[in-house]
């Protein structure tokens, strides 16, 4: 099921089925950005309940301050008739932190112009690369002896005995039994 506002009349059963086939949160909105309605999956990313409390809401206004000026410039453009998108943070209606990867697009219906509006969480990918800048961060700024030392510590269990110093500065055999491999990897 679809919230939606009373004054507008709910979308035939193929555009359920289209709202249901996305785990994104997919708004319609008016030209000024009020949500006219949204569907299932969009009230539960959003953690709304039964979304109804944001029907007829400013869907601008629910963006914090640094997602406000993207999502009013976003509705701007599509209300002239320009897709817009842009990256955002945005907690949930519950407070539970999350990024948006979000589209606003024209979208005609048979009651005039509407915008539509696709929110994906990207949380885990940007997540993700803000936990890679910190160790790219770190590693940067160590001087290589903890990588050399995790190195080590992380060699195969079928190496028996001492890591040679010179195996574990890249300048020898750290596996003489395997010839070839040893060979292929002097030549890299």
């Amino acid at each position: 099921m679809v919230s939606q506002n009373a004054d507008h009349p709910a979308p035939d059963g193929r555009y359920f089925s289209l709202l249901a086939a996305s785990q994104d949160c997919v708004k319609e909105l008016d030209l000024d950005g009020r949500i006219l309605f949204i569907s299932e999956n969009g009230r539960k990313a959003l953690e709304a309940g039964d979304g109804d409390v944001l029907c007829g809401r400013s869907w601008i206004d629910l963006w914090p301050e640094g997602g406000r000026a993207q999502a009013r410039e976003a509705v701007a453009k599509a209300a002239d008739g320009v897709t817009a998108s842009f990256r955002a943070f945005g907690p949930t209606c519950r407070g539970t932190p999350r990024w948006w990867d979000v589209v606003i697009a024209p979208f005609p219906t048979g009651e005039g112009q509407r915008l539509l509006g696709i929110a994906h969480d990207v949380t885990a990918e940007v997540q993700a690369t803000e936990a890679l800048a910190r160790l790219n961060e770190a590693l940067h700024r160590s001087d290589g002896s903890e990588l050399h030392l995790r190195l080590a510590e992380s060699r195969p269990a079928w190496s028996a005995g001492p890591l040679p110093e010179t195996a574990a500065a890249g300048q020898g055999d750290a596996a003489p039994a395997d010839a070839s491999l040893s060979e292929s990897v002097r030549r890299v």
